[in-house]
């Protein structure tokens, strides 16, 4: 079985600590990544292919990790408390979860 090339980063992480928009609870961390589209012999994945994404955070570097999401290409994390926040992605295709990406953090300061 072939594996996805995994080449997942945390793109646009920001932590937002003030706004004027009362729809969206503040602080908030916006995710977004780049899609896989590779298996790791660099074929390319089946047009149809459908790939989920599974967000995993953990308030310890070493963790423990949760998930948190599975999405699409995108997260938003609202009411965010003040902290340090580690996070890691993995990709899922055809029921195979791929190894994790990066560990990356982001430090969310007041509410």
């Amino acid at each position: 079985m072939k594996k996805l090339f995994l080449a997942l980063t945390l793109l646009g992480l920001a932590a937002i600590a003030d706004a004027q928009d009362s729809a969206v609870t503040w602080p908030v961390i916006a995710f977004g990544w780049a899609p896989v589209t590779t298996f790791d012999d660099g074929s390319p994945l089946p047009n149809d292919a459908v790939v989920t994404y599974n967000l995993y955070a953990s308030v310890a570097a070493t963790g423990p990790f949760t998930k948190v999401s599975t999405t699409g290409l995108a997260y938003l994390a609202q009411g965010v408390p003040a902290g340090t926040y580690w996070y890691y992605l993995t990709a899922t295709y055809n029921g195979v979860e791929t190894r994790a990406s990066e560990i990356d953090f982001i430090v969310v300061t007041g509410n």
